[in-house]
């Protein structure tokens, strides 16, 4: 039917071009006929007819040419027709849209706004002049129709969807018609009016124009319209709007009242409805500035609904909002008691990656505030963030990761990674392509770290591989946080024989050439923990650690300092290692540290401590003198720090055992610090007081001044100290000071501060110097008479005698004396026999030494006197003595004394016969003859005693 129609519609007659027209655009309506139509050669008429009516002399029917334009407008409808359309009908709908007759011009919109439908045709079409055409026809107009409005308005929401014509629109003007049509009774008008204000806000340069032209109360309404399409489109615009962050465009949304309307739907069933107004509310939330609007509207309550809602993209864009709010700490308490970190928690696990994302971001935001810890570690945050770890996802396990890290900053959360099995997941992100997450992986290591237990599982998990290659990273940052990981785990007795064992010095040592002072100060803090347990001492100087060790004592950083210090001071507890020390150049370093040339207190103390330590070893002494360090420790025996002190005093203990030093420590003015350091209520002060009076009291000269100047005072105090070993040092310097005759001046004050039960204690020690120091003291204080009483009521003489069955030459000879000196008083003589005291005089006897031997044989002598103990002296041997000391020619006083004992011993009956029988009949017969009267007599009268035995 349609070559008939064509053919009328040439015809001269107007009615039948007219119902030509009109039968052919009800056939166009059909989306069917329509490519029949087209090929049959309808273009060509109907553009010469619209062509025609265009020339303002020609003769035409209107009513034709608006349905040759209403056919052109439904062809426009399929947009397999637009090629063709565009090519030979655009410019001529551009014609009508500015044509006198109203009606042509609503047919023309028609067609362009079709044309618009399709994104490749918007450029030509603006081209063409369409986009003006449509911008005023969207303007209500006095028609009764509303479809050319319509019509318009979607033609602009076409047009909006292109990223450029969008910012021309606005430019254009086109705000102000949509919005007065926004207004408008047609709701498709209004739908469309929705549509076109979102795709406008899709562009950035537009959204600031948008919110200050009045848009936002059209948005509004259109928000509150109560239809799903408005709904929809209106808060898709709003949020599009917020994504303004910068400057105030939030800020008139808020004061125009989008907020509530938002709120209003949020609990609406549509889920791209509920979806559109979480997108919104989460850029809010993104933007300090509005948060707090957020809070006052109850907003984070629907933010719990949306995060748990069953829709993905509502629950993402839930989650976003909650992070965005964490990001400032003030809103941590509202979220909190909210349950909204709650409802992030099952979402760990989500199967949308932007969902877990946000999580993780959220997680994280919360974690940087400590002050939520204690919350995180009741609510389990740990367990879906060791989830989040595990997230091959980049992004979420950095943030993640992140998370952990703050949250190990408090100890029963470190507990709790490990206790979750988090460490093997972290560890593995040691392997990411991606510097940031090495880098946090590292420092979520480190503070994991600082608790005793985990140091031991990062180990055993296999973290010391992981830290090494970390430490050797190019990365500084990664490198760092390593070594302090390092570092950290070395202060772990139990992980340093395995690190020492594994290689780990060689690595430090590299490590220590870093270029960054902040890796070094981690090296050499690693290798001075490591340093720490004797056993390693030697393993690590022989590594080669000490060298790089000393060079860092004059590094310019005073931590670098402080911890090379603090090394050289743990490897030099092992005497091996001292000389070593010197050798390497450590004394300068060291002395200057402990005068606190770089200033800091920990430095000083650990220098001071090494070189005490290095004071140990006399080989070391005189380059130690030599450097002024005997004057260094004087000056800080007077200084304000306690272990400053106590190191100073340890150092001059340690010289003062080497006599070769003692002038130099008096000419220094060491003593006096000492007397009063022994008097400190510190026991550490007092312990290294007393061990450097003990080592000058063994000087003759300085045990006298040391009594003068008052330190015999101090020291009887100290010899009751509940502290074991302070009160054995105090009392080998009573011993010493003994010797000068000291606790002879006043032996009263010396008996009333010494107990004798801790003499004798002292006595009965394992160590053999101090019972060398126990046996003379005793002796000295019995060579008084009149403190005999005292020593024997107390019970000493049992344990003399004991110990000096058991003990060595030296400290046999000095109880010896002690019971000697015993032995002056008559009435404890048979006390001395009856308690075993014979056998040390017997051996004191038999000495080499001459006034040895004459004091024993004296003491035997007069041990004779009693009638009861002649039988007993016998017994134990004394007749082999008596026979040495009778052949003694350097001492005529010694053969003389010996007579006198023999002529005692000869009064008893059983003694004659084994004296008869015995070899002493030859030294008696001996003595007999010698020229000294006193002992010839004496020998006389053992013979004349043992002759009265006819036996």
């Amino acid at each position: 039917a349609q070559p008939p129609l064509l053919i009328l519609l040439r015809s001269e007659d107007v009615l039948c071009q007219r119902m030509s027209a009109m039968t052919l655009a009800n056939l166009s309506s059909n989306i069917r006929n329509q490519g029949r139509m087209i090929s049959e050669g309808l273009l060509d008429p109907l553009r010469a007819l619209c062509d025609s009516a265009l020339d303002p002399k020609a003769q035409t029917d209107a009513e034709t040419v608006r349905y040759a334009l209403l056919v052109i407008a439904n062809l426009a409808v399929s947009h397999a027709n637009h090629p063709l359309l565009i090519d030979t009908t655009l410019s001529t709908l551009g014609e009508f849209s500015k044509h006198r007759d109203i009606k042509c011009r609503q047919h023309a919109v028609f067609g362009i706004g079709n044309l618009c439908s399709n994104h490749e045709n918007l450029e030509r079409v603006v081209a063409a002049g369409g986009l003006k055409t449509l911008v005023t026809y969207a303007f209500p107009s006095t028609d009764t129709s509303v479809n050319v409005q319509f019509q318009s308005v979607a033609g602009l929401r076409g047009l909006a969807t292109h990223s450029t014509i969008r910012t021309q629109l606005v430019r254009e003007g086109a705000l102000e018609p949509l919005i007065l049509a926004a207004s408008t009774e047609s709701i498709e008008v209004q739908r469309e009016v929705a549509a076109t204000l979102c795709n406008l806000a899709l562009a950035e340069e537009n959204k600031v124009t948008m919110a200050r032209s009045g848009v936002l109360p059209a948005l509004v309404a259109l928000a509150q319209s109560k239809d799903k399409e408005r709904e929809t489109h209106a808060v898709a615009c709003m949020a599009n709007l917020a994504e303004m962050v910068e400057g105030r465009t939030q800020r008139r949304m808020l004061d125009d009242g989008c907020l509530r309307p938002l709120l209003n739907l949020a609990a609406a069933q549509e889920a791209e409805v509920r979806r559109e107004v979480a997108r919104t509310l989460a850029l809010f939330a993104s933007k300090r500035d509005s948060q707090p609007a957020l809070l006052r509207a109850g907003a984070v309550n629907q933010l719990v609904l949306f995060a748990r809602d069953d829709d993905t993209g509502v629950a993402r864009y839930g989650a976003l909002a909650i992070g965005n709010l964490a990001v400032q700490s003030a809103n941590h308490q509202e979220l909190f008691d909210t349950g909204a970190i709650m409802a992030l928690l099952p979402l760990a696990s989500s199967d949308d990656l932007d969902t877990r994302r946000c999580v993780s971001f959220a997680l994280n935001n919360v974690a940087t505030n400590e002050a939520n810890h204690r919350v995180c570690e009741k609510m389990g945050v740990l367990r879906p963030l060791v989830t989040l770890i595990k997230d091959p996802d980049v992004d979420v396990h950095l943030q993640a990761v992140f998370a952990v890290r703050q949250l190990s900053l408090t100890p029963k959360c470190r507990f709790q990674v490990i206790e979750l099995k988090g460490l093997h997941p972290l560890l593995q992100l040691s392997e990411s392509d991606s510097i940031e997450v090495q880098r946090e992986v590292a420092a979520c290591l480190r503070n994991l770290s600082l608790s005793e237990p985990n140091k031991i599982a990062i180990r055993k998990s296999g973290g010391l591989e992981v830290l090494v290659k970390f430490a050797l990273s190019a990365d500084v940052e990664i490198s760092h946080q390593a070594t302090g990981v390092l570092a950290n785990l070395a202060e772990a007795i139990e992980n340093q024989g395995p690190m020492v064992e594994c290689g780990l010095l060689q690595h430090l040592k590299y490590v220590l050439r870093s270029k960054s002072v902040d890796v070094q100060r981690e090296a050499v803090r690693a290798i001075a923990n490591l340093s720490a347990e004797y056993a390693h001492t030697a393993a690590i100087v022989g590594s080669g650690a000490l060298m790089p060790l000393v060079a860092t004592l004059s590094s310019p950083d005073f931590l670098c300092q402080r911890y090379a210090a603090m090394g050289v001071g743990n490897l030099a507890t092992n005497m091996a290692n001292q000389e070593k020390i010197l050798a390497e150049g450590a004394l300068n370093p060291l002395i200057s540290l402990s005068n606190s040339e770089n200033g800091d207190r920990e430095s000083q103390r650990y220098a001071a401590l090494a070189l005490n330590n290095v004071c140990a070893t006399r080989h070391n002494h005189p380059q130690i003198v030599e450097a002024g360090v005997v004057a260094l420790f004087s000056r800080l025996a007077a200084h304000e720090d306690l272990e400053i002190r106590n190191s100073a005093f340890f150092g001059i203990a340690n010289l003062s055992a080497n006599p070769a030093n003692h002038r130099i420590l008096m000419q220094e003015k060491c003593l006096m610090p000492l007397i009063a350091g022994a008097g400190d209520p510190d026991p550490e002060t007092q312990l290294r007081c007393v061990a450097g009076l003990r080592g000058l009291s063994c000087d003759e000269d300085i045990r006298a001044l040391i009594v003068r100047r008052g330190g015999l005072e101090p020291l009887l105090r100290l010899a009751k100290s509940e502290d074991v070993e302070v009160q054995m040092e105090t009392l080998a310097t009573l011993c010493n000071l003994s010797l000068c005759g000291c606790i002879g001046d006043n032996p009263l004050q010396f008996l009333k501060a010494v107990d004798v039960n801790a003499l004798v204690s002292f006595l009965c020690s394992a160590d053999t110097t101090y019972r060398l120091f126990g046996a003379v003291a005793l002796g000295n204080i019995a060579s008084d008479l009149s403190l005999q009483g005292n020593l024997v009521g107390a019970g000493a003489l049992e344990p003399l005698v004991t110990v000096a069955n058991a003990s060595d030459l030296e400290t046999q000879r000095c109880i010896a004396y002690a019971i000697c000196n015993l032995a002056a008083d008559e009435s404890r003589r048979p006390a001395i026999v009856s308690e075993g005291g014979l056998p040390p005089l017997i051996s004191l006897a038999c000495s080499d030494d001459v006034s040895d031997m004459k004091a024993a044989v004296a003491t035997i002598r007069g041990l004779c006197a009693a009638s009861e103990a002649r039988r007993a002296v016998v017994l134990a041997g004394a007749l082999d003595a008596l026979s040495l000391a009778a052949q003694c020619e350097e001492d005529v006083e010694v053969p003389r004394e010996a007579a006198a004992a023999l002529c005692a011993l000869a009064l008893n009956e059983e003694n004659k016969v084994d004296m008869s029988r015995a070899g002493i009949m030859h030294d008696i017969v001996a003595l007999a003859k010698i020229e000294d009267h006193l002992t010839v007599r004496q020998a006389c009268g053992c013979l004349a005693n043992l002759s009265e035995n006819k036996d």
